[in-house]
């Protein structure tokens, strides 16, 4: 897959100036350059093809260089966001041309694009999956409730979803990542005295407690906040100067993870009884399970958050 991503990541380099204008026309600005969206997917369309073809692969890890620490590159924010901002906007000028199937199918393939993202990466590129997926939840949300798909393809909408919950990015996983990654650069990185002295230390300590909020990732939300929050009170007392430079912020992209895992939730659950009437019953990330009200065939689902307060009870 990343051989695609790759290539559509490339084409997006060269749209230069191209964000704002994206940008803009994604986030429904008044003063968004409607002919200048259309200049972009004339000259770049090809990003949208490299984008489908690898969504359509069965393999997605992206071939980071461990060797390099965390100088190895990593894929693009900058290109990351204009190629799914530059999907949405194709997506939306399908639906205007009655080809609303189509313009969810694109959605869904921007969609594992952000989940590949996150698959297997460290915190920086997990970051980058959760933005791009709130992009596209946030259109593919508008789009399944428009009115304009039938209920078969609202069906095929939640299968896809379905999928795509199943391999969502686990936070436990980009925090062993970032172990791997921190490995390697106390290892090749020359400070002469201060990691010869600091530097095996440092990285015991951040190792042991960054697979323990690895494990704790996957357990209730307040077993994950208890950890972290002891995880900081520690870190705050030791006295390894590499330790409170290493530190990475791993409790609120932990919160932020669970965010996207409800938003994609939330949006199987409104799809499904958009299409069939039927009240899924699925897991909060922070809580048991997605709540729900249904009064006079209006149904609402919420998440309780990651204050774990049930506002709308």
């Amino acid at each position: 897959a990343w051989d695609d991503y790759g290539n559509a990541l490339l084409e997006m380099k060269k749209a230069k100036g191209a964000s704002q204008v994206l940008y803009g026309f994604v986030t429904k600005d008044a003063k968004a350059d409607r002919a200048k969206v259309g200049e972009l997917l004339a000259t770049h369309g090809s990003a949208l093809d490299a984008l489908r073809s690898g969504a359509g692969k069965s393999r997605a890890s992206y071939a980071y260089q461990w060797e390099r620490g965390f100088a190895m590159d990593v894929p693009s924010l900058m290109e990351s966001q204009m190629l799914v901002n530059l999907a949405i906007c194709r997506a939306r000028s399908l639906a205007e041309e009655g080809k609303g199937r189509e313009a969810a199918e694109l959605l869904l393939d921007a969609g594992q694009f952000g989940r590949d993202l996150g698959s297997d990466a460290v915190i920086i590129s997990e970051m980058i999956s959760l933005a791009a997926l709130a992009l596209v939840l946030d259109e593919l949300k508008a789009h399944s409730l428009s009115g304009t798909l039938s209920k078969e393809d609202l069906l095929q909408v939640g299968r896809e979803l379905e999928i795509l919950d199943r391999g969502f990015p686990r936070h436990g996983g980009a925090l062993l990542s970032e172990v791997l990654g921190m490995g390697y650069s106390f290892r090749t990185t020359d400070d002469g005295m201060l990691m010869r002295l600091f530097g095996p230390r440092a990285f015991q300590e951040l190792k042991s407690r960054m697979t323990e909020a690895a494990a704790a990732s996957v357990g209730p939300w307040v077993e994950e906040q208890a950890v972290g929050k002891r995880h900081e009170q520690e870190f705050r007392k030791m006295k390894n100067p590499l330790v409170a430079t290493s530190i990475p912020d791993f409790s609120s992209s932990g919160r932020v993870n669970r965010e996207r895992l409800a938003q994609l939730r939330l949006l199987r659950a409104a799809v499904q009884y958009k299409a069939t009437g039927e009240v899924l019953g699925l897991p909060d990330p922070f809580g048991a399970t997605l709540r729900t009200s249904n009064v006079a065939e209006k149904l609402k689902v919420w998440s309780i958050g990651a204050d774990s307060l049930d506002y709308l009870a």
